[in-house]
């Protein structure tokens, strides 16, 4: 890497014909840039100094900068692009865009405001807009804004949960909390709604509401309603030729579920470059996950001939082999990660794990300590440690490790619920067990974990009924 490598062009301070400022390109660092684009920022950055006139040169150069998150200067060459095309609507867009990303809201709202003006089509430009104006403080704007979209467009799930966010913001929750509500019904995986929702339902004390719409959060986190961004995507595509936004984008891909084309880009990332050890490690996983065995170990034999020292290497490739049963060589893998990392607590827990399967309870139970030692609010760690205090008859301290598991809530709760119900019924204490046996299938039931839920029924009979014997 050529360290301290700078591109610098100034331009004399001019005035348009419209009497708006033009500004000079900006100094570009090109030190965190990946080898593998920087001739190509080089040419684009040559073009808009050779082409200083043109909207078109400068605003394709402030593309590339925000396809690499170099966003001051993105917003520097959108500007100069605007003044030498006011009517450009694209333009106006990247420039509200990247000042939103960069905290600038009120500078945002006018340029989108203008974008929206010359493609009052473009959905995207109107929801930021309404957005912008809410982050000054706008409320009333932001609204109008808003309930012009939903009259347009009725089925626009995420002009509902904005109008829901400047009502929430204007301590209007009950109006809120219909608005959100309509956009958990048209995208019932959007994430950020069902999390709003669940917040504003708390605050107006309708907690067990509250509590299955922050379980559907937790399930779908970074889930969004399909919403056409074709000038975002070309952003995206600028910077699909780099191994680093390849990997990046393999990244989300898996965040969104997606896991064969999570794995084909973190693969054209190593096409780019072989040793890249961050894609071999993350193939790991994606290739366990897809059950294709053989090419997680390739990938894994691949990494330890770049850097043997790489503690998620030995760690993902024994998630991959405690998935086949392979309990002793999954355990050996955790403890080359524990030998590197020996305040892994996931690598401890995980290693407990291997160890049970084995049938070394004890030593699963040391593992698990070792676990809540270097992470003391490890609620996985606490699940398992439960489950060795029921196996060894020691309900109580079952009951204390599970109580310790619930806080704070995801996918995961109805789980450590009916663990904590087992717990209560091996303790005596019936009446807690059918409590937290209800409330687990509530929320499994709202998960769609339709596993758990025939093991809850199947359950529950004892719970109510303590003197039948399964």
């Amino acid at each position: 890497m050529c360290v301290g490598l700078r591109l610098t062009f100034i331009a004399a301070v001019v005035l348009s014909a419209s009497g708006a400022v033009f500004p000079e390109l900006p100094e570009l660092s090109l030190d965190r840039i990946p080898s593998d684009i920087r001739e190509r920022l080089r040419q684009s950055f040559k073009a808009a100094r050779n082409n200083s006139r043109k909207a078109t040169a400068n605003g394709h150069l402030g593309m590339i900068l925000q396809a690499y998150e170099q966003h001051e200067s993105a917003e520097v060459c959108y500007r100069r692009a605007r003044v030498l095309e006011p009517s450009g609507f694209r333009w106006a867009y990247y420039l509200g865009t990247v000042q939103s990303i960069l905290r600038k809201h009120a500078e945002a709202a006018r340029n989108l405001r203008d974008a929206s003006h010359l493609d009052p089509n473009y959905l995207p430009a109107r929801l930021q807009l309404a957005r912008s104006l809410l982050e000054t403080g706008d409320l009333k704007e932001s609204r109008k804004v808003l309930d012009l979209l939903v009259q347009q467009n009725p089925g626009l799930a995420d002009a509902h949960y904005w109008i829901g966010r400047v009502l929430a913001a204007g301590g209007e929750l009950a109006q809120a909390v219909e608005h959100f509500r309509k956009a958990c019904e048209l995208a019932r995986n959007f994430g950020s709604a069902h999390y709003a929702l669940a917040l504003a339902l708390r605050d107006l004390g309708e907690a067990a509401e509250s509590e299955k719409h922050f379980v559907l959060y937790q399930r779908d986190r970074t889930g969004l309603p399909p919403l056409d961004n074709s000038l975002l995507d070309s952003i995206e595509d600028l910077g699909a030729g780099g191994a680093l936004n390849h990997l990046k984008k393999g990244v989300r891909l898996e965040a969104a579920g997606k896991m064969e084309e999570a794995a084909r880009e973190q693969e054209r990332a190593l096409q780019i470059d072989q040793g890249l050890i961050q894609a071999h490690i993350n193939l790991i996983s994606l290739y366990g996950k897809l059950g294709q065995i053989d090419q997680a170990g390739r990938h894994y034999n691949q990494a330890m001939a770049i850097n043997p020292s790489q503690t998620e290497l030995h760690f993902n490739f024994g998630v991959v082999l405690g998935t086949q049963n392979r309990p002793v060589e999954a355990a050996a893998a955790f403890a080359r990660a524990l030998e590197i990392n020996p305040f892994y607590a996931e690598a401890y827990a995980n290693r407990g794990q291997a160890l049970e399967r084995m049938g070394y309870v004890d030593e699963a139970i040391q593992q698990y300590r070792r676990a809540l030692e270097n992470r003391p609010n490890y609620r996985l760690a606490y699940f398992y440690l439960g489950r060795m205090m029921l196996v060894q008859n020691k309900p109580a301290d079952a009951v204390q490790c599970f109580l310790k598991s619930l806080v704070p809530q995801d996918e995961q709760t109805p789980l450590y619920l009916f663990g904590l119900a087992t717990a209560y019924s091996a303790s005596g204490d019936h009446e807690r067990a059918i409590s937290c046996a209800r409330k687990a299938r509530q929320q499994a039931t709202a998960l769609g974990h339709a596993d758990l839920v025939r093991a809850i029924d199947q359950d529950m009979q004892t719970f109510e009924n303590p003197g039948i014997t399964q």
